[in-house]
């Protein structure tokens, strides 16, 4: 009875102890007949909080961005709040033309991939140059 008592309240400080932190990755497709070119900026970004650039040819797909946990609380549910915790900005050209796809948009692709990690799939088509 002990033991079941003991494994009990271990479980259940272990869950307790979880937080409503998140690790997020953003993804860039190009399906385009042509090149685009990403600009962005996260100040949550692992590797680089300042802004970047990246060229996609047409058929490939990147992750642009990956954050260290994020800890939004009650906001958690909110696909905007979210996003706007995630980068500033993520801008696209297609031969110097701004694309129409904003971020934040309710169009780009929101999933949690697994216990503490979501992610966003920007797929860029002809349609939005």
């Amino acid at each position: 009875m002990k033991i079941n008592f003991l494994f009990y309240f271990l479980l259940m400080t272990g869950l307790s102890a979880c937080s409503d932190s998140y690790q997020y990755d953003v993804y860039a497709i190009n399906k385009t007949d042509a090149p685009i070119k990403i600009v962005f900026k996260s100040p949550e970004d692992q590797n680089n909080p300042l802004e970047q650039m990246i060229t996609l040819r047409p058929g490939e797909q990147e992750k642009i961005i990956s954050t260290k946990n994020i800890a939004l609380g009650k906001a958690m549910k909110d696909h905007t709040k979210i996003c706007q915790r995630v980068a500033t900005y993520i801008n696209a050209f297609q031969n110097e033309i701004p694309g129409k796809l904003q971020w934040c948009d309710e169009s780009i692709r929101y999933e949690r991939t697994d216990i503490g990690q979501a992610e966003f799939i920007i797929e860029y088509t002809a349609n939005h140059f």
